[in-house]
């Protein structure tokens, strides 16, 4: 039989093990609470993985469509040879050169939100990519 000292070694072992595990155990909640409340928002937390693919799939291919538009819109019509002598013609060169710019702004505009969406659906895959257990842990451990 062991003698009451060696059960009284025995459980001071334990203790400090219980009192550790219980330390990290509270810090880990803290953290990851701590994590989970910094998190920017992720519009498209509540979009299936399949679905994310095929949003960055759609965007990918409209700001290609949309990226060989844009330079199109810059560029002055031909055929159209004016001398500038007359007022007119000015007016009409000045007019015909703000309607393209602003074809062109306005073409700017769309593609930089069609390419902010996409980096929003890309960010969220990448958040994903560990999947729901690899989210959890960088939540856990990100100091």
């Amino acid at each position: 039989m062991k003698s009451s000292t060696s059960r009284r070694a025995e459980q001071g072992g334990v203790l400090p093990v219980l009192l550790v595990l219980a330390l990290l155990l509270a810090g880990g909640a803290y953290n990851y609470w701590r994590n989970l409340k910094a998190e920017p928002p992720r519009p498209y937390q509540h979009y299936a993985d399949a679905e994310i693919h095929q949003l960055i799939a759609a965007y990918e291919g409209d700001i290609g469509r949309l990226a060989e538009r844009v330079p199109a819109a810059r560029l002055p019509q031909p055929g159209r040879g004016s001398s500038g002598a007359l007022i007119g013609e000015r007016v009409a060169d000045f007019e015909a050169a703000q309607r393209r710019g602003e074809a062109h702004r306005e073409a700017v505009g769309v593609l930089a939100g069609q390419e902010g969406v996409l980096r929003q659906l890309r960010k969220e895959r990448e958040f994903r990519a560990g999947g729901p257990m690899g989210i959890h842990m960088r939540r856990l451990t990100t100091i």
